[in-house]
């Protein structure tokens, strides 16, 4: 399905625009629940973070403005798709100002989440430059008995160091940023380490972008051999 549109708020897509696809084909039906739900959570992740309890990995972990909160949910399956289950809040506040908007895994092991902080949360006010654009706060959410993560430092792993942290790391922030420095890197090649032939054609680009061929005149998998 390209670029499906989900029906927002419960509303004719007459309220946003038409959809930017023109082979949408209508909207997608909103998330289905176990459970009523009065939150309207506009951001969320799947924790993968092992500073948080157990009970919580692999859960929803959406930022409610409105209501002052964060929600954890749950998942099932549901023909092609899933529906949720709200399980609990693992942070609320009596804080009118209270209004958290971003959540993300974070390198510590624990969900950083920034706070709006402002009593009103409507366009009206924003635009009319009625908030304080220097109030906002960020937070780490962790478990009371938890250990933050250190490490690892990047820049003085190897090769083998890298690719062991995107496979093995227990941090998906690790897991991502270990994927994300093998592709941008341009003096790291799989293929020596795999055990494949040595090149011996010309330095061509490193995976076809712009950071020109290796300085020390190696040339980029795309030009090795296949590996027997």
């Amino acid at each position: 399905m390209q670029s499906g549109q989900y029906l927002k708020q419960g509303k004719n897509p007459g309220k946003f625009g038409p959809p930017p696809n023109p082979f949408s084909f209508g909207e997608l039906s909103m998330m289905a629940s176990t459970n009523p739900i009065p939150r309207f959570s506009h951001l969320g992740i799947c924790v993968d973070a092992p500073a948080l309890p157990a009970r919580l990995q692999g859960q929803f972990l959406s930022v409610d403005p409105l209501h002052h909160y964060l929600v954890a949910s749950t998942r099932s399956a549901t023909g092609s798709t899933f529906k949720t289950s709200d399980t609990g809040f693992p942070l609320r506040s009596n804080d009118l100002t209270f209004r958290p908007v971003y959540l993300a895994n974070a390198p510590c092991g624990g969900v950083i989440f920034s706070d709006f902080r402002e009593q009103y949360i409507a366009h009206g006010q924003n635009y009319q430059g009625q908030i304080d654009p220097d109030s906002g706060r960020i937070y780490r959410l962790r478990g009371k008995k938890a250990t933050l993560d250190q490490g690892p430092k990047f820049g003085e792993k190897d090769f083998p160091g890298i690719t062991g942290t995107s496979s093995k790391h227990d941090n998906l922030w690790h897991r991502q940023t270990a994927v994300r420095l093998l592709a941008q890197r341009a003096d790291l090649y799989p293929r020596p380490a795999i055990g494949g032939p040595p090149c011996t054609k010309q330095p061509a680009p490193c995976f076809g972008s712009s950071l020109g061929a290796p300085p020390d005149g190696r040339t980029s998998p795309q030009n090795c051999p296949p590996a027997s």
